[in-house]
């Protein structure tokens, strides 16, 4: 069941970057702007049907319209990461349809460093961030979306995107 948590909310988005599945290099939030976006950060494997459980509403309201954004974070602990990126990279793009590649933006780096700027308590948790077209996070989930949670995140994305 879904938490909804006041870390971070009104506040802008800390400074991450990594590599789309695309290939393209993202930095959050300032490759965000304009844009009412959805920013779901996972560190493990087994935290993807959180992940799902957040993103597939979103996606599905918001699909083809412009003024809105969803990224899936994985998080990939450097120390893990160093040696097997590629390996890591290719089964996910293996795994995941092309269309999506450049909404996946794999980051690599201290898994404790992005945990504690992003609030995270529980590595084996997903947590989903709302963001306002200038990178403030605005609504703050963790674990499964639950019909309310996903009610409030999609009620505020149209009030952020001005519907």
């Amino acid at each position: 069941m879904a938490q909804i948590s006041a870390a971070l909310v009104n506040q802008r988005f800390p400074a991450i970057s990594g590599r789309s599945l695309a290939g393209n290099e993202v930095k959050f939030p300032d490759d965000l702007s304009g844009k009412v976006t959805l920013v779901v950060v996972a560190m493990e494997r087994s935290a993807q049907p959180m992940v799902d459980s957040w993103i597939s509403p979103f996606r599905d309201a918001f699909a083809g319209l412009e003024g809105y954004a969803w990224y899936e974070v994985p998080v990939i602990d450097r120390k893990i990461g160093f040696f097997l990126s590629g390996m890591i990279d290719a089964g996910m793009r293996a795994g995941i349809p092309p269309a999506v590649h450049g909404s996946v933006v794999t980051v690599y780096g201290s898994a404790r460093t992005i945990m504690d700027a992003l609030g995270i308590a529980d590595h084996s948790t997903a947590s989903a961030f709302l963001l306002d077209q200038q990178g403030i996070v605005r609504l703050r989930g963790e674990g499964y979306a639950g019909e309310e949670a996903i009610r409030a995140m999609l009620a505020a994305a149209r009030r952020l995107a001005g519907e």
